[in-house]
């Protein structure tokens, strides 16, 4: 499979969130006329295409009609689970789904970086997951200035980050991590 082109570049201020029904379908009403572009929030397995296809759904708005028919299609790709063990307890506590303190991202061979939300959380660690298009290599990095954060074999994990690439169809193994301190 080849690599993932490079994502749109969307400019312009988030105009509406709106949540789908059931049946995948939503509506965004008091929009001006005007030209929008639509992503979606996705789910782990599946990609946003405002961030990983070519070109990210646009729909035209006029004024006193209607528009109807966008469709935003979400590509499925693997979901890559980082676990945080944090045994010290060093990591504040935090209700939504990111923490400046220490943020998981994934960057792309063009230098883009995707950060990897908190899925769930206990006193002694937490989850977060990406999810990444098959067969594309992308680095997985931690920013965490004021901790220290070991790998599954207990070395530091590398400035730079790790790649990653995960063959069609594969399903990749749950990355485990450490809060092994404070960084000195």
């Amino acid at each position: 499979m080849p690599p993932s082109p490079a994502p749109p570049v969307i400019t312009g201020p988030l105009v509406a969130i709106v949540a789908a029904d059931a049946s995948g379908s939503f509506q965004a009403d008091g929009l001006a006329p005007g030209q929008y572009i639509a992503c979606a929030e996705a789910t782990p397995g599946l990609l946003d295409p405002c961030h990983w296809s070519a070109s990210a759904p646009n729909f035209t708005v006029s004024a006193g009609q209607t528009t109807s028919g966008v469709k935003i299609v979400m590509a499925k790709g693997p979901a890559v689970w980082v676990h945080v063990n944090d045994p010290q307890q060093l990591l504040k506590s935090v209700t939504g789904p990111v923490d400046l303190d220490l943020q998981i991202h994934v960057v792309t061979s063009k230098g883009v970086h995707y950060s990897a939300p908190i899925q769930s959380s206990t006193a002694t660690g937490r989850d977060q997951v990406i999810t990444i298009p098959f067969g594309t290599s992308v680095s997985l990095q931690v920013l965490a200035a004021h901790l220290a954060i070991s790998d599954q074999s207990g070395n530091p994990f590398p400035a730079l980050g790790t790649a990653i690439n995960v063959p069609a169809g594969a399903t990749p193994a749950v990355i485990g991590l450490t809060v092994t301190g404070t960084s000195q």
